[in-house]
């Protein structure tokens, strides 16, 4: 549950050497969140097995961890990945008793664009058909829907990182 005191979330970049040490915690947040929208049927340990094996030797897929200092716990993290002029928003994921008060997708940007190189021009993220909450969030943000994976399963979207700037400082 919500800190009621808490109001800012803090940001840290993960080593990608320690991976393995905060993989557990950040697949718990992402397994349940996904088992709302497009539940796979297997397990919790067999969906971890693949998605560890996937993950442990990316080494281009960077990620910033939400924590919620009040409690000290890992409440959320953001995976990304940096080609060519594109921002890879590859994973958002947060608590459920996080999500939509506001802790996470402006003050996240404010904190993760002035980092950016200046050759990053667009977004792209890649949404689940039946994440309806995602998609309507990459819209608030100017994405547009450009193609879906090979599977069906997935959209495509696509933004400017001015767009993204923009919405970041409309508050």
């Amino acid at each position: 549950m919500v800190n009621e005191k808490i109001s800012v979330l803090s940001f840290y970049p993960m080593n990608p050497e320690d991976f393995s040490l905060y993989a557990q915690d950040l697949f718990a947040i992402l397994w349940f969140n996904m088992n709302e929208i497009d539940p796979s049927g297997c397990t919790f340990e067999e969906d971890f097995a693949v998605w560890f094996d996937y993950n442990k030797n990316d080494t281009e897929r960077k990620t910033i961890l939400f924590i919620d200092e009040a409690i000290d716990r890992i409440v959320g993290y953001f995976q990304y990945r940096l080609t060519d002029n594109t921002l890879g928003l590859d994973d958002i994921q947060i608590l459920p008793d996080y999500q939509g008060k506001g802790l996470v997708y402006r003050p996240l940007m404010k904190y993760f664009l002035p980092k950016l190189p200046a050759e990053i021009t667009k977004h792209q993220s890649y949404i689940n058909k039946n994440n309806l909450r995602s998609a309507a969030i990459l819209e608030k943000l100017g994405a547009k829907i450009v193609g879906e994976t090979p599977s069906g399963k997935s959209l495509c979207y696509e933004g400017s990182i001015a767009d993204l700037k923009n919405w970041t400082n409309l508050k």
